[in-house]
């Protein structure tokens, strides 16, 4: 009896050893990262900072390209004024031309031999409101809303500096009694407009004169708008981009609960901004499929993911975030950010996952499923086996795009059917020493005889005691 059970104990070890194990082979990440600017810190001094707007994403990062970069602008105006020609002292502060409420920042003319001159310069350090670095700037526009007591009949014209050429460059002429507005862009040589030694510094110079005869009327420059917008991009790193999944039974089916791990970096310096955090997936119609919504932690700490996965992030310096999500066992992984991949479906049994996808020249998709695929289908038709391959778990396709309808199987969805059974063969008669029992256990009749010899000898030993 001992041999019999440590035999049976063997054979179970055996049997435990031949299932398949949990561990996944080489798991990439199955979506795309886009950041969003959702809020800016004020400037200093308070009040220049004007406003400030989220253009759009420049760039989103994908595993091959792990960059994303937004393009901003930031309405600012002036943090410091110096006088060069002027009747002092000036009673009415800069901060007036931080808004356009026709509260004027006032320069009386200096009368210098019947030539009224009105000159100064305005100073814009862009350290001061977060644009570290020259090179993001792409654009720069200056407006000016101002007004003169009367009209200055040599100069009224507005500069700006060039550092690199230790010139003035002309901007406009703002020469009219009522308040008038005038702008001008720069899309070119920015570097030049800008003094990296200095904080990164702009400046305007404003320069007015009227000759005139005795007797002499001084002139008032009101300034009552200064407007620059800085237009320019904002690049965060994503880093240990990582992925990692293991089996997970959901109801009847078993899947991949998927965790996809990074960490985002602001450019050294960048503090105080906010960001919402999308991470744009094919797979979204996937996770759906099982009801499970995606859970995700910025910081080591629990974040509310909304649909699709949208998560805010406060004050991005450099952090770490998860975000987890079930999968079925085929699904989309590394997708390109140049193809549009969409109408995503599964179906489980055969592990079947359907899908359209648009773009334009030869381009490759990567599918994540556990062996080598049964078949895959391109428009209805199979695709040849020199278009795909298989390896360690990936499965990689390359077509060339226009809108196209893939189909990918892991088993044979049409299996064929099982062979008619062969005719079984005519009973043999039994033979008159064993019976069959109804439960179709066969007994020899030499055994029934001797059970049938037994109770016969036990009842008659009793009767023979009565």
């Amino acid at each position: 009896m001992k041999k019999l059970l440590a035999l049976g104990f063997l054979l179970i070890c055996i049997a435990l050893l031949a299932l398949p194990v949990n561990a996944q082979e080489t798991p990439q990440p199955v979506g795309i990262i886009a950041l969003k600017v959702t809020g800016v810190p004020a400037g200093t001094p308070s009040g220049s900072q004007l406003g400030w707007n989220f253009n759009g994403f420049i760039q989103n990062a994908t595993v091959a390209n792990p960059t994303c970069t937004v393009n901003l602008t930031q309405s600012l105006s002036m943090d410091k004024n110096y006088t060069l020609q002027a009747t002092a002292p000036i009673t009415t502060p800069l901060s007036n031309v931080y808004g356009l409420d026709y509260t004027a920042y006032r320069i009386k003319s200096l009368n210098s031999t019947n030539t009224m001159k009105i000159s100064g310069t305005l100073n814009l350090t862009l350290n001061n409101h977060y644009i570290l670095n020259e090179a993001w700037v792409k654009t720069i526009s200056v407006t000016v809303y101002a007004s003169t007591s009367k009209y200055c009949n040599t100069l009224a014209d507005w500069y700006i500096y060039n550092f690199t050429g230790s010139t003035w460059i002309s901007l406009f002429r703002l020469n009219a009694t009522s308040r008038t507005s005038q702008a001008k862009t720069f899309t070119a040589a920015l570097p030049s407009l800008i003094d990296e030694a200095r904080n990164n510094a702009l400046m305007l110079k404003y320069n007015y004169t009227d000759k005139q005869t005795y007797p002499s009327t001084f002139v008032n420059l009101d300034i009552d708008y200064i407007k620059i917008d800085v237009t320019y991009t904002l690049s965060i790193t994503v880093s240990n981009w990582t992925a990692t999944q293991t089996e997970k039974t959901v109801g009847v089916s078993t899947t991949y609960n998927h965790t996809d791990t990074f960490t985002l970096s602001c450019p050294s310096g960048v503090t105080g901004h906010n960001f919402t955090l999308y991470y744009v997936t094919p797979n979204y119609p996937l996770i759906t499929y099982y009801g499970i919504p995606p859970t995700a932690k910025v910081a080591g700490k629990a974040a509310t993911v909304t649909a699709p996965i949208t998560i805010n992030i406060p004050n991005l310096v450099s952090n770490t975030t998860e975000i987890v999500m079930i999968l079925p066992k085929v699904h989309i992984v590394k997708p390109p950010s140049d193809v549009v991949i969409a109408n995503v479906n599964f179906q489980g049994g055969i592990n079947k996952i359907a899908f359209t996808i648009t773009g334009t020249g030869t381009k490759t998709i990567q599918i994540f499923i556990p062996s080598a695929p049964y078949t895959v289908i391109l428009d209805n038709k199979p695709l040849p086996t020199a278009n795909y391959t298989w390896s360690n778990g990936i499965l990689t396709i390359t077509v060339t795009l226009s809108t196209h309808t893939l189909e990918i199987y892991q088993y044979n969805p049409s299996p064929a059917p099982a062979p008619a059974p062969a005719p079984a063969p005519a009973p043999t008669p039994t033979p008159p020493y064993e019976v069959v029992t109804p439960t179709g256990i066969t007994i020899p009749i030499w055994l029934i005889l001797l059970a049938l010899a037994c109770i016969a000898a036990i009842g008659y030993i009793i009767v023979k005691r009565h």
